[in-house]
């Protein structure tokens, strides 16, 4: 199986995913062009998130991601629509479209006062584009610009934002959850942001070795989970070919300190290959 593009997703949450080919309906009447693989992974996606009796919400990735919102929601596959010329004649907003790419929106703020929408192209994780910056999370520009360098980083930096809040997941936390609701909700283990993770990296199936021959570990399926000097290291393994395999890591610990100690001895023993560890993305003010 392969590596997800959302792998970094399902260690923020404790989660697993899998993916549903046949949840994906490519019916709609405009919808003319091959949706990207990212596009495709974000439609067919389902998350198990566990819950602290020991039940399992299991949601679709769109509708998780939802949940981890200002009560946004992603078009449903059926209304996905590239913008065209004429909607730059009969709408202001799309004036400053820029020339010569296929964009396809995705998800309106609540109250419109943005739009993200994907590039379709040759890239398998679409860049992603906002029309109005300024209301985003980018100052000083309200024009048309990148907002993500891919569509699975933009989900990722999203989920993790809203994370930080307590009014999320909106099922168990918004203002019309029940008490009950409110009990069942997800524990946000890592809401302290004291974490790196990277979403895809070649890993040497030797070095991985070598990680096993320091850290304590125990797998879970593709997820292998190491003790790192007080801190937790989860390596999600696929695709393994040829003396290689494709992973995306998480690094966790309860204080600052603990994590700058594990980041070192995971990177000595990872040495020469490197892990560009990612920080957490800022908080929502």
């Amino acid at each position: 199986m392969g590596l997800s593009p959302f792998e970094n997703v399902f260690h923020l949450l404790g989660a697993k995913g899998r993916v549903e080919p046949d949840a994906l309906d490519e019916t709609g009447p405009d919808l003319p062009f091959t949706l990207p693989t990212t596009v495709r992974a974000l439609y067919t996606t389902r998350v198990a998130v566990p819950l602290p009796d020991g039940s399992i919400w299991d949601v679709p990735l769109p509708d998780l991601w939802a949940n981890y919102s200002n009560d946004e929601v992603p078009l449903p596959v059926s209304s996905l629509r590239a913008l065209a010329e004429s909607d730059r004649e009969r709408h202001g907003r799309y004036r400053g479209m820029p020339e010569g790419r296929t964009l396809v929106p995705l998800i309106y703020e609540n109250q419109g006062n943005f739009l993200l929408a994907f590039e379709v192209g040759p890239d398998p994780d679409p860049t992603i584009w906002v029309d109005n910056a300024e209301l985003f999370w980018i100052p000083g520009n309200d024009a048309w610009v990148r907002a993500y360098d891919s569509l699975s980083e933009m989900v990722f930096d999203w989920i993790a934002r809203y994370y930080q809040i307590d009014w999320t997941p909106l099922r168990f936390r918004s203002y019309d959850a029940t008490p009950t609701d409110r009990l069942r909700a997800p524990v946000h283990r890592h809401a302290n942001r004291i974490w790196l993770r990277h979403p895809r990296t070649t890993l040497p199936l030797p070095v991985l070795d070598r990680l096993q021959e320091r850290f304590s570990m125990t797998r879970d399926g593709a997820n292998h989970h190491f003790e790192v000097a007080g801190a937790h290291l989860t390596v999600t393994v696929a695709t393994e070919t040829q003396g290689s395999a494709q992973a995306a890591w998480w690094l966790a610990a309860e204080d600052v300190t603990t994590l700058a100690q594990a980041r070192r001895l995971v990177d000595e023993r990872m040495a020469p290959v490197a892990v560009p560890w990612r920080e957490p993305p800022e908080r929502i003010s």
